[in-house]
């Protein structure tokens, strides 16, 4: 039996990979909010971002990151396409007027 509770996972906390994943997901749905109404479908988006343009992101890493802000509700598809949701283009248009 543990004497002490579990810390709790502070903000500060990341690991490196936690932190390259954050970077690789805003890359992308950035990249696809400044693309916004154009649409690209899964490949495209893979092609584009996995080009070298995004540290340690290769085609796994920016198909992972689509897969995430999917489930998170950032991004949603569309057809045979991935797109900003609404909520997601307001925040990077608030973003960009900070």
């Amino acid at each position: 039996m543990l004497s002490q509770p579990i810390p709790a996972h502070q903000p500060g906390d990341s690991t490196l990979l936690e932190r390259q994943d954050d970077a690789i997901q805003f890359a992308v749905v950035a990249h696809l909010a400044s693309l916004y109404p154009v649409q690209l479908t899964l490949a495209e988006a893979i092609r584009e971002l996995a080009d070298g343009s995004i540290p340690g992101a290769d085609a796994t890493g920016v198909q992972d990151a689509i897969r995430s802000l999917t489930r998170a509700g950032l991004l949603r598809p569309h057809g045979a396409y991935i797109v900003p949701t609404r909520a997601t283009l307001r925040l990077m248009q608030l973003w960009g007027e900070s």
